[in-house]
């Protein structure tokens, strides 16, 4: 049976970057660093005209992604993390909190939802 967590977060007012402009991806990049998930691959970053990016990510945990939106200073985003050998919330946890460093939000909105197959 397949378990796991999907935490959803919303970071408003962020004061870090968010357009590529204000180099959000390197910061994003390091923030996956820092968080210790396993990569698989490359982040894939999509950037728009106005400089803003989505970010997806395959984990050997599972995955996640992100959107900003520079006209209201906004990040939306999730973690996904399977619990096949080991509980995974902890790691997913810091991948959020890592992220949240890197976009300096004035408020956060986050839900943990733990989930199974049946």
């Amino acid at each position: 049976m397949a378990a796991g967590i999907t935490i959803t977060f919303s970071f408003h007012r962020c004061r870090g970057p968010i357009t590529s402009e204000e180099g959000v991806v390197e910061s994003v990049k390091k923030a996956f660093e820092r968080s210790g998930v396993t990569v698989v691959g490359e982040l894939h970053i999509t950037p728009f005209p106005d400089g803003t990016i989505n970010v997806t990510a395959d984990l050997a945990e599972s995955h996640s992604g992100l959107g900003t939106y520079s006209a209201s200073r906004f990040v939306r985003g999730d973690v996904s993390m399977c619990f096949e050998t080991t509980d995974n919330t902890e790691l997913a946890r810091k991948l959020v909190r890592c992220l949240e460093g890197c976009f300096n939000p004035g408020e956060v909105d986050l839900n943990e939802e733990r989930w199974q197959s049946r």
